[in-house]
């Protein structure tokens, strides 16, 4: 029997080059690689030109007590919050600092949802319809808050810990085809309806290093 030749093969080439950090550009031409300390430094780039905005209003979806929570977050966050954990400190969100822009909490901008609508949502026994009803109850929230006559520029979703343990994710079967669904991914495609950017807030999120969370938040 003939022996087969074993296959040589070819010592690959690998060739690596290092790139500098881009440089970023901020307000009035100021020039930094960190993104952090540029807005810290010189403010973001839409400063001094009619992009920029000098209020930024805020609604908020949740439970009355969350709002609460995440209306004294942000209330803070635009003070500025030191280092706590070998982060950047963040300037805040003021006229004279940081974003250059004044945070504005409207309690007319608040959609609270009720203790009666989380457990009707808890009640439905099949996963998918327990979904589809929590989907369907932000949707509604949203049309509220948005056909309001008060400025809004940004929403704030606090989820209920019970809502997001029960209907965070969902895994069902649509004509033997498996189906997986994200309550988040859910969420910001029907906001993508109201044209408004949005943000989720968890209130187990808020014990994490401060000053690293709200750059985090500032970012998205």
């Amino acid at each position: 029997m003939k022996k087969i030749k074993p296959l040589e093969l070819k010592i690959p080439q690998i060739s690596t080059q290092f790139f500098d950090e881009p440089k970023l550009l901020f307000a009035k031409g100021g020039v930094h690689t960190n993104p952090q300390l540029g807005i810290t430094l010189y403010g973001p780039r839409s400063l001094y030109t009619s992009r920029h905005k000098q209020e930024v209003h805020i609604g908020f979806i949740g439970t009355e007590e969350a709002i609460e929570k995440a209306r004294n977050f942000y209330m803070n966050l635009a003070e500025g919050i030191p280092d706590d954990n070998n982060q950047i400190d963040f300037p805040g969100c003021k006229i004279d600092r940081g974003f250059r822009c004044e945070l504005r909490i409207d309690d007319n901008l608040f959609e609270s949802i009720t203790r009666k609508e989380i457990l009707d949502i808890l009640d439905v026994r099949r996963q998918e319809e327990r979904f589809n009803s929590c989907v369907e109850l932000l949707k509604r929230k949203l049309e509220l808050l948005t056909q309001r006559g008060y400025p809004l520029d940004y929403i704030v979703f606090v989820p209920p810990h019970s809502l997001i343990k029960k209907c965070g994710v969902a895994d069902y079967k649509v004509n033997k085809v498996n189906v997986h669904r994200d309550l988040r991914r859910a969420f910001k495609a029907v906001a993508m309806r109201f044209h408004k950017p949005t943000q989720i807030l968890q209130e187990t999120t808020l014990k994490i290093s401060r000053s690293k969370i709200i750059w985090v938040e500032s970012n998205e």
